[in-house]
C-alpha cells in the first residue's frame, strides 16, 4: 500500500501525457516482471518433469532387466511373484495420474526424483478423481501435500532399514478420508508444529485429524467434510 502511494504521489505532478508515460512504462515493467516469472516457474516444471520421465525409465528398465534375467536362468517360480509386484506398481500410478488434479499427480510422480527422508506409498484400492468430490480440489491436494511435507520436516535419517510413509485416500458419504502411516524415527514435537500450521489456515479448519503416534510410527487419519449444498452455491 505504501508502495502504491509512493508512486501516485511521484506521477501526481506530472502533466496529463506525462502521468500516461509513466503509467505505460510501469504497466510494460509489471509484464515483463510477470513473464519472466513465468518462465522461471515453466523452466522449474520442465526441469521436474523430465527428471520425473527419466527416474521412471530408469526404474522400468531395471525391471525388464530382471524379467529377461530370470527367464534366461528358468527361475519360473520367482517370475510370477514379480510380474505380481509390476501389476500392482502399475496400478498405483494408473490411480495417480488420474486423481483429477494435475498439482497433486505431478507431486507423487515426482516425489522419489529429488532426495527424501523416506519412500512414499500411495495406496488405493480404487481410482478416486478428485473433481468428482464436493471439495475444492485445490484444498484437497493442498491438504495431501501439506501433511506429506510435515512429515519430511519431522523425519529423522536412520543408518537402518529406510523409512517409509504410506498414504490411502477414499471416498466416504460425508468425507474425503486420508491415511497416512510412517515407519521410521521422526521428531514429535516437530512433526506436531507443523501440523498445527498447517491445520490453522481456513481452508483446512474443519478437517477432523486423529492419530496414533508411537516411537517409531506415527498413523494419522485426516477427514475433510465435503462442502454443503449451501457452500456450492455461494
Amino acid at each position: 500500500m505504501a508502495a502504491v502511494s509512493l508512486v501516485a504521489m511521484t506521477l501526481f505532478p506530472l502533466p496529463l501525457y506525462g502521468r500516461i508515460a509513466a503509467a505505460l512504462l510501469l504497466l510494460l515493467g509489471g509484464y515483463g516482471w510477470l513473464r519472466a516469472a513465468y518462465a522461471r516457474h515453466r523452466e522449474k516444471s520442465d526441469a521436474r518433469l523430465l527428471a520425473t520421465l527419466a527416474h521412471h525409465r530408469h526404474d522400468w528398465m531395471n525391471d525388464v532387466q530382471v524379467l529377461f534375467g530370470l527367464v534366461r536362468l528358468g527361475k519360473f517360480d520367482k517370475l510370477q511373484p514379480y510380474l505380481d509386484k509390476l501389476k500392482h506398481t502399475l496400478h498405483q500410478e494408473s490411480c495417480i495420474a488420474r486423481l483429477g488434479n494435475p498439482e497433486l499427480a505431478a507431486y507423487l510422480a515426482s516425489f522419489r526424483t529429488v532426495r527424501r527422508p523416506f519412500e512414499l506409498e500411495v495406496l488405493t484400492e480404487h481410482e478416486i478423481q478428485l473433481e468428482r468430490v464436493p471439495l475444492p480440489p485445490e484444498t484437497a491436494a493442498a491438504l495431501v501435500i501439506g501433511i506429506i511435507e510435515c512429515y519430511c520436516e519431522a523425519a529423522v535419517a536412520s543408518d537402518g532399514e529406510p523409512s517409509s510413509l504410506s498414504i490411502e485416500l477414499a471416498v466416504e458419504e460425508n468425507r474425503l478420508l486420508i491415511d497416512y502411516v510412517y515407519d521410521g524415527e521422526y521428531n514429535r514435537e516437530l512433526l506436531q508444529d507443523s501440523l498445527d500450521r498447517l491445520l490453522r489456515r481456513t481452508a483446512f479448519s474443519e478437517a477432523e485429524l486423529e492419530r496414533e503416534w508411537e516411537d517409531e510410527r506415527a498413523a494419522m487419519a485426516v477427514r475433510l467434510p465435503y462442502l454443503s449444498m449451501k457452500d456450492t452455491a455461494g
